[in-house]
């Protein structure tokens, strides 16, 4: 075989897997973010998992409905929790550590409805998203169509006996 022959035949195997590669590794995106009121900046690699999410919270489907839903709110307080004096509960029955919970985020205690369902209360909360991240007393959760919003911070217990027992429309969204 005559150099020439060989040197095109490496080439071509070369040019080859260039181009393949080209096609087939995905490539990243840079993007920047703006961060206005209808947006919320996402972390988008979450326990080592990428999310993919809309950043737009108006661009969440309503999938179910429910029409009177009682509202109630509860906070880290230790007699709201775990019962011992002095020591607050930031672990959720789902194991997400309360602390962690960023500006716009919103978690929500039910008995009935599975780990990470999203829903939304417009007439109290208007477009912030709650994820279902804890349960409650099952003396209190009776029924689906009861929710316990969280409210952070020192005066969490405050607002949250403050807020009362409202009854609200509820949404659940999906992205």
């Amino acid at each position: 075989m005559n150099k020439s022959l060989l040197f095109r035949s490496i080439f071509i195997g070369a040019m080859s897997v260039v181009v393949l590669s080209i096609i087939a590794v995905p490539q990243t995106t840079y993007a920047e973010i703006k961060n206005d009121k209808d947006e919320a900046s996402h972390t988008l690699v979450h326990n080592g998992k990428l999310t993919i999410c809309k950043l737009d919270k108006k661009a969440y489907e309503v999938v179910r409905t429910i029409k009177k839903a009682v509202i109630t709110g509860y906070s880290s307080a230790w007699d709201e929790t775990t019962g011992i004096p002095g020591k607050p509960g930031f672990i959720t029955a789902s194991g997400f550590d309360l602390r962690e919970l960023k500006d716009g985020e919103g978690v929500v205690a039910n008995n009935y409805l599975p780990f990470g369902t999203k829903i939304r209360i417009p007439d109290l909360f208007g477009d912030t998203i709650f994820t279902v991240q804890d349960t409650g007393s099952p003396n209190h959760f009776s029924t689906v169509n009861r929710f316990d919003v969280y409210f952070p911070g020192e005066l969490g217990k405050k607002e949250a006996m403050k807020f009362g027992r409202p009854t609200a429309k509820v949404e659940f969204v999906e992205s």
